[in-house]
């Protein structure tokens, strides 16, 4: 047996549209409310999130910036809610990759309580050499 078609009871007086304002301006092609993340979600969501070579390029960040050594945290905001082994172990997979950056190596990651700092003790070595 065939379907019949539904046919609107009464028809609307207002227009249909296919976007709706919304109170702060955005247009929503649903008529959907948009709801907006607060920092501290983003900052959660960005803790939880894993993204491929992200250690390396701040591996090579830190070796092509020229810095002796940095607060990985202080540096890199998207890696402040992650546990300081979690970050540790990324920039030592990261080091021995066949994609490391030249002079990763030379790259200690220290980890002091929640805290984890990258030292390059190439560096470091130069400096206590040229102040000896």
């Amino acid at each position: 047996m065939a379907r019949k078609r539904r046919t609107p009871s009464k028809p609307s007086s207002e227009p249909a549209t296919t976007a709706q304002t919304q109170d702060n301006g955005t247009t929503n092609t649903t008529g959907r409310k948009m709801m907006a993340l607060s920092a501290e979600q983003i900052s959660a969501i960005y803790a939880k999130r894993r993204t491929k070579g992200l250690y390396t390029q701040f591996l090579a960040e830190l070796l092509e910036g020229g810095e002796n050594g940095v607060d990985v945290k202080e540096t890199w905001p998207q890696l402040k809610d992650k546990k300081a082994t979690t970050i540790k172990q990324g920039f030592e997979n990261a080091k021995e990759k066949k994609d490391a950056p030249e002079g990763s190596e030379t790259v200690d990651v220290i980890v002091d309580g929640e805290d984890v700092f990258l030292i390059n003790s190439a560096m470091v070595r130069e400096l206590v050499g040229a102040e000896s």
